[in-house]
């Protein structure tokens, strides 16, 4: 399908107006960007961008804000001598001793002169037209922020990747206080690739603002160093201190990418769980024990104790969350989750959480180590009719309870509720189907016809248990291969679906033998070999010797009386 083109002339955005609009008469704008370590021509192409694409009665200056950087050509008075000789616009602001970024960024906001202030990466690319959705959007809403769709540029060849528009993401966050992204869906209406789409978390730390509600809101918080965390917790401030974050589909910013990071040390990993620490204080309310569940950190005190990082809340800026609230009348985490990101709700007691492992593996991964199964989603979900499935090895650390270095790639994290939901903590829950019968959207979408309802949209997706040597050592010998009585033939799929789409009736139990079983079939979940190195689960008849049947919660295991009890029914 063609996409809708955004603009029909250099100024005016196709988006809907409203009687008597004037879509010229936007705000100007103040572009602040924050190098220290980007190379000279990175930054310039920054620079040329928005200057060359963006309209000039528009652009109010565009202020560059040191914080670091190392590269003589942008050190003084080189940098300022060559910008100069361009644009009068364009200035340099330095700081006397060394700064960090949010401290940077926030000394952006206070020099700046435009109404609207539009944050930019130092590695960004503007397209031609990306800032005037973004003005139309603020004159529209001025209490809202508004971030633009990021394209990726490759950090190799600089070649500008755009992104359709039906495979938008807009950002996210997992309860390990870390951003996630997560598709719009499919948008069926052309006319609807135009309309601006609720974006719980700033992703890539590119938006715009009204500068003086920026300045009374406290900026950045200064902190916070870690860039993910910082723009996470001004997403949540945002959010419920009454600026929502829109993403403008028709405003396009491309950002080159980076490698990986290498593997953080001790002390790094100590600092950010401590600066997570601060952002679950002051902003989770009575949702904190989920941060703790999936952290594996448990304290309901003001004061954490983390290695060497020792957190307090502080009062920067006036951020401590109890003073906004009453200064600014925010509204606390329940709203959030209500109205904001629903799907990171969950609703019940919880009974087991965190990497859904084999039992037999996980004891001899800890005896001997190597690689452990472990139960992951394969594949998109909510995108296409089949979804994509990729098999990829994962590794797990000796103690997934604190494997939260960036470079690890760790399986789905599962919740286990007492009202028998097995769910990730992406509104995403384990089902058996009956073979040949329609899937559970299907079976919605027939019970409420004739009305306009695209079921279609939430997809199930297969379950695949992955391995690498650990499966050499397991063998076949546990009874995961099909038998080829009827007996252990599965005449069931596990599927996933949306948690609201389950049927009352799907009920998962965990067993005194540590296995999961299905009440409404009366069987268990098993894993079951396909080939050397990939596993399937399925359901069979249940046998407490069966291994292949026993499974293992990295986090917290049902039935065990040391946990400390998490009930969500009661928040």
């Amino acid at each position: 399908m063609r996409e809708r083109p955004c603009l029909g002339s250099k100024t005016r955005a196709l988006t809907p107006e409203p009687p008597g609009s004037n879509p010229r008469a936007f705000p100007n704008a103040s572009v602040i960007i924050v190098f220290s370590k980007e190379p000279r021509s990175v930054l310039l192409r920054t620079i040329f961008s928005v200057l060359d694409r963006s309209p000039p009665d528009l652009l109010k200056e565009i202020i560059l804000v040191d914080f670091g950087s190392t590269h003589s050509m942008l050190g003084y008075p080189e940098l300022e001598n060559y910008l100069s000789a361009i644009s009068t616009k364009v200035h340099v602001l330095r700081s006397k001793v060394a700064t960090s970024y949010p401290k940077a960024v926030n000394l952006g906001a206070t020099k700046a002169t435009g109404e609207i202030t539009v944050f930019l990466n130092a590695r960004s690319e503007c397209t031609l037209g990306w800032l005037q959705p973004l003005l139309f959007w603020l004159t529209r809403n001025p209490l809202s922020i508004a971030v633009p769709v990021v394209d990726v540029i490759d950090g190799d060849s600089f070649q500008y990747k755009k992104t359709p528009m039906s495979e938008m993401t807009i950002g996210s966050f997992s309860w390990d206080m870390t951003i996630a992204r997560r598709r719009t869906g499919a948008r069926e209406e052309t006319s609807r690739y135009t309309m601006p789409e609720s974006n719980p978390v700033i992703a890539d730390g590119i938006f715009a603002m009204n500068r003086k509600l920026f300045l009374e809101a406290g900026g950045l918080r200064e902190s916070i160093s870690d860039l993910d965390l910082l723009h996470l917790e001004f997403s949540f401030k945002s959010w419920m201190c009454g600026h929502p974050i829109q993403l403008i589909p028709c405003s396009r910013v491309g950002l080159v990418s980076l490698p990986s990071a290498s593997s953080p040390v001790s002390d790094e990993i100590e600092k950010t769980d401590a600066e997570k620490m601060m952002i679950i204080l002051s902003w989770l309310g009575e949702y904190q024990p989920f941060a703790y569940e999936r952290l594996g950190l448990w304290s309901k005190t003001s004061k954490q104790k983390l290695g060497s990082h020792e957190v307090i809340l502080d009062n920067n800026n006036h951020l401590n969350h109890p003073r906004l609230e009453r200064s600014r009348d925010c509204l606390d985490f329940r709203w959030f989750l209500a109205q904001v990101e629903p799907q990171k709700l969950v609703i019940g007691r919880l009974l087991g959480s965190g990497h859904l492992q084999q039992q037999q593996q996980h004891q001899q991964q800890q005896q001997h180590g190597g690689d452990m199964m472990a139960l992951t989603v394969v594949g998109e979900i909510g995108t296409t009719d089949t979804p994509k499935v990729s098999l990829k090895k994962l590794q797990i650390s000796s103690n997934t309870k604190h494997a939260r270095k960036k470079s690890v790639d760790l399986p789905d994290f599962w919740y286990l509720t007492d009202n028998g939901l097995l769910r990730t903590e992406n509104n995403l829950c384990l089902h058996p189907q009956e073979k040949g019968t329609l899937p559970v959207g299907e079976q919605m979408a027939a019970k409420t016809a004739p009305q306009r309802i695209s079921i279609s949209r939430t997809k199930t997706a297969v379950i695949h248990i992955l391995t690498s040597r650990m499966a050499k050592s397991s063998g076949s010998k546990d009874g995961g291969r099909e038998q080829s009585g009827n007996s252990t033939r599965p005449d069931w799929d596990i599927v996933l679906v949306r948690c609201e789409l389950i049927p009352s009736p799907s009920r998962w139990t965990f067993t005194k033998t540590s296995s999961i079983l299905h009440s409404p079939s009366d069987k268990c979940l098993e894993s079951h070999t396909l080939d050397n190195s990939t596993f399937t689960v399925r359901l069979a008849a249940c046998d407490e010797h069966r291994v292949s049947q026993r499974w293992r919660f990295s986090h917290r295991q049902p039935l065990s009386p040391d946990e400390p009890v998490v009930d969500l029914a009661a928040l």
